[in-house]
């Protein structure tokens, strides 16, 4: 969980490297627990995604850069500074993480979505597989839903 937090940069390499080199020569998987997006790109060959403790989002790695499904991954990954791209501020995704302890049967992430729909306030979205090794949590996936926003 967060192996490279708070470490310089040139430790933090060292041990990323250090970590692949036992992976292959012990020929197993790594599981990574970070909110380190460089470190998902660096290490991660398959990313599950989590929002208040549930699965949203699963795919691998280069896919979920380049086309993120869930709402959650969309902000995350808009919320990335970009190398030589100024901005006046960086994006935030609005509004608060919800409290554990209340959450109901609607979409965790509903008060914090900018695409949600009238269902998102009534159920939890399945977590559906996209038939493309990718598997996402969102209302917004499902046919027989988004032609009745």
């Amino acid at each position: 969980d967060e192996p490279t937090t708070a470490l310089d940069v040139t430790i933090q390499a060292q041990i990323l490297d250090l970590l692949c080199k036992i992976k292959e020569e012990s020929q197993t998987a790594i599981l990574f627990i970070t909110h380190d997006l460089g470190v998902v790109a660096e290490m991660a060959d398959h990313v599950v995604v989590m929002y208040a403790g549930k699965v949203v989002e699963v795919s691998p790695v280069v896919e979920l850069f380049e086309e993120p499904k869930h709402p959650y991954t969309q902000g995350l990954l808009r919320s990335k500074p970009v190398l030589n791209q100024r901005k006046a501020k960086l994006y935030s995704i609005p509004g608060q993480v919800p409290n554990p302890t209340t959450l109901g049967e609607s979409c965790y992430f509903l008060d914090r979505c900018d695409q949600c729909l009238d269902i998102c306030r009534v159920k939890q979205p399945p977590l559906r597989d996209g038939g493309d090794g990718r598997k996402v949590a969102c209302w917004l996936y499902e046919e027989e839903i988004t032609c009745g926003k």
